[in-house]
């Protein structure tokens, strides 16, 4: 894949799952869909600025998500690269994304040390499931976040009532890693803290 003009460092890129479509998010706040086949430039998602740090095609493979520095989560139909919707909410810079099952509901993490879960449908925070403290001292970033299926949730799961926006969360975690060397992990359900684990101390080990 390449494109003319001046190049400035791909950030991050997802690719599709039957291997034909790619997109990928660059410093100057370009986002752009290729087809993952022929390198081709198929368009330009054009609305960020600043970089680029998550690009996401949902599983549908027609819509895409993006966000990054401006800390704006975008939501793009592919067809013809139209802004769809676009969600505010963190205080700092984006840094990571993660689908619940299809995409209905979603997670975000940032720097501002909120780590939220959304409702694609009516655009809006259903909650916060972790605050990480933030100090002068000590910048507790949240880096990276996953949704995780755990078996031992289920029983849980099953005797809990949902938010009504909560869409595929059951025996789910919430997962995130901050720059203060720990994961942290949060049912959905209860909307409580699992399990925090000190990355720190296991490397010891």
């Amino acid at each position: 894949m390449h494109a003319a003009g001046k190049q400035q460092p791909v950030n991050c890129i997802d690719v599709s799952a039957g291997g034909n479509l790619g997109i990928s998010g660059s410093n100057d706040g370009k986002v752009r869909i290729w087809d993952a086949t022929s390198g081709a430039l198929k368009r330009d998602l054009v609305g960020h600025f600043g970089d680029i740090y998550v690009t996401k095609l949902l599983p549908s493979v027609q819509v895409a998500m993006t966000t990054g520095a401006d800390l704006q989560i975008k939501i793009w139909r592919i067809e013809d690269a139209l802004n769809a919707a676009t969600l505010i909410g963190h205080k700092a810079a984006i840094t990571s994304l993660s689908f619940v099952e299809r995409g209905r509901n979603f997670v975000s993490c940032s720097k501002d040390g909120v780590m939220k879960l959304w409702d694609c449908a009516s655009q809006t925070c259903i909650t916060d499931l972790h605050k990480q403290p933030l100090s002068l001292k000590s910048n507790n970033y949240l880096w990276n976040c996953h949704v995780a299926q755990d078996a031992i949730l289920a029983p849980v799961a099953a005797s809990q009532q949902q938010l009504e926006k909560d869409f595929g969360t059951e025996s789910k975690l919430a997962i995130c890693s901050s720059e203060s060397v720990k994961l942290h992990a949060w049912t959905f359900a209860t909307e409580a803290q699992f399990s925090n684990i000190n990355m720190k101390v296991m490397q010891t080990h």
